[in-house]
């Protein structure tokens, strides 16, 4: 659940629809009054099989949000991708696979772990497989400006900490346009130990 001021908030969640599939939500209040619940637009048709989540909504001011989570795209298989939808005035807009993220999650394997939005613009970031085979994980950014998200890229300065393979954004923050932050963790092989790293933009 987010909320811009006393009487705008969105939040979301997860149910099964009547095939057993795991779906997600949206519900906003305007001005004081909660509207109908809806299934975020196009993730259904994302969401073959049937393995949706939200994991987190922000809004940065009155009817501005964006929204991200996973979904599973193959039945049967684990083939997990990472959503992103915004709602722009007040509308919520169609859910998309992150932009960039088919040719970093080339082990099947992704999803959004934060979002944070400010009045112009959001955030979000999680992780992606790149390798199935070595378990190779890391953590990515996109940033979204005027309604477009850009396209998905690794943490900058990542790849030389991650030598355990094993890393991911868990949580950003932005307080103005291009003033963000993120946190998360990496695995060092060397000390078999995992290790926070932190990144800004400004």
């Amino acid at each position: 659940m987010s909320c811009a001021g006393l009487a705008n908030c969105a939040v979301g969640g997860t149910f099964n629809d009547r095939s057993g599939h795991a779906q997600v939500f949206v519900v906003d209040k305007h001005h004081g009054i909660w509207g109908r619940a809806q299934l975020v637009p196009g993730l259904a048709a994302l969401n073959l099989g049937g393995r949706s989540r939200l994991t987190q909504v922000s809004c940065g001011s009155a009817g501005f949000c964006a929204a991200g989570g996973r979904y599973r795209n193959l039945k049967g298989q684990v083939r997990q991708q990472a959503w992103v939808a915004m709602e722009v005035g007040g509308r919520w807009r169609r859910a998309e696979k992150v932009p960039g993220t088919a040719a970093l999650n080339t082990g099947g394997n992704a999803r959004v772990s934060s979002v944070s939005c400010i009045a112009a613009s959001c955030v979000a970031g999680g992780w992606y497989l790149a390798r199935a085979r070595t378990r190779m994980e890391s953590g990515f950014l996109v940033i979204e400006r005027r309604g477009s998200w850009g396209t998905a890229a690794l943490v900058p300065g990542l790849a030389a900490l991650n030598t355990g393979g094993e890393a991911a954004v868990t949580a950003v923050s932005c307080a103005r346009s291009g003033w963000c932050a993120a946190v998360g963790d990496y695995a060092n092989r060397a000390s078999g130990e995992t290790r926070m790293f932190v990144v800004s933009e400004h």
